[in-house]
């Protein structure tokens, strides 16, 4: 499907039933825990949003079991072809983003021979592979999907790095946390930041990486952009309340900005307003990209543990 029949057929602005009132789910938010009778999104209108924090979400919540399942039944069908174009050899850019998430709690290379890394939702391993290249004392990944993990450790071999599907398998404290793309896939988004917390030490810094619905695709496309896809992605955020529900788990902010837009097309352009879509993208991102904004749709943010006798007043 092309991105002009997606926008024709789905956005909410030429599609005016889409405004009618919606009733109301009784439920509470999985991002800020609000109980309330919240409605169904009439801009994504697949999703309920929330009245308080403003972020949508899938109800009713699938079982666990269902999300389980359907995430093993992806990786057989999808990914393990994606999984053999992976390029290992290039990681300078997960270096790279290792050591900014790492910065806030950075003494020198020196000091990484006593910190411990983690990659939560670690995927085919490269961000972990990269950590284990620049001298962690400990760099270990971890991902929910037992067949990512069996195609992670065919890649990574490394005595340097575990890769575990089990959590009862990690460290009780890791210093660096990388969380990227994953929060948005959490049934329970709450009790994955309280236990990225408790897996934390004093001071260690977790980065977290999520598209968000109030960036330019979102505001621009509505539920013709392709990341609301309720299957996938059971939450979506807006930037200020995925960085309230980090502060009610107890961490510090250190920052946070949106970075780049994510892509509008899923594959090369079928026609002339498609073409026109994919150089209109390329220049609104390139403007994102040049400065630290709000307005991108992949939001970075840096929270810290409080270091022990700190105040988070």
């Amino acid at each position: 499907m092309t991105i002009a029949s997606k926008i024709l057929g789905r956005h909410p602005l030429l599609n005016p039933g889409q405004f009618f009132a919606r009733p109301t789910a009784r439920t509470r938010c999985p991002c800020c825990g609000v109980m309330a009778g919240h409605r169904r999104s009439r801009w994504f209108y697949l999703y309920t949003r929330c009245r308080r924090c403003r972020s949508i979400f899938v109800w009713p919540r699938p079982r666990q079991a269902q999300t389980a399942g359907r995430l093993e039944t992806v990786v057989d069908e999808n990914v393990t072809a994606a999984f053999a174009q992976v390029d290992f050899d290039d990681l300078q850019p997960y270096v790279d983003r290792i050591r900014y998430a790492a910065q806030p709690h950075w003494r020198g290379l020196d000091h990484l021979a006593e910190m411990r890394f983690l990659d939560f939702g670690c995927g085919f391993g490269r961000i972990v592979a990269a950590a284990g290249r620049i001298g962690f004392q400990a760099a270990h990944g971890y991902d929910a999907s037992a067949a990512v993990v069996r195609l992670a450790r065919q890649a990574v071999v490394d005595d340097r790095v575990m890769i575990a599907h089990r959590i009862d398998q990690l460290l009780d404290h890791y210093d660096v946390i990388i969380c990227e793309d994953v929060i948005e896939h959490c049934l329970d988004p709450a009790s994955v930041l309280a236990d990225l917390f408790s897996r934390l030490a004093p001071g260690g810094v977790l980065f977290i990486s999520t598209p968000v619905i109030n960036g330019i695709s979102g505001w621009l496309l509505g539920q013709a952009w392709w990341c609301a896809g309720p299957a996938d992605h059971l939450q979506l955020y807006t930037h200020h309340a995925l960085a309230n529900a980090a502060e009610q788990a107890g961490f510090d902010m250190v920052d946070g900005f949106t970075n780049y837009l994510i892509p509008w097309l899923e594959g090369p352009p079928e026609n002339r307003i498609d073409t026109v879509a994919e150089a209109l993208w390329h220049r609104l991102n390139r403007a994102v990209q040049a400065r630290r904004t709000t307005v991108g749709d992949n939001w970075v943010m840096r929270v810290r543990r409080p270091k022990i006798g700190s105040s988070t007043g």
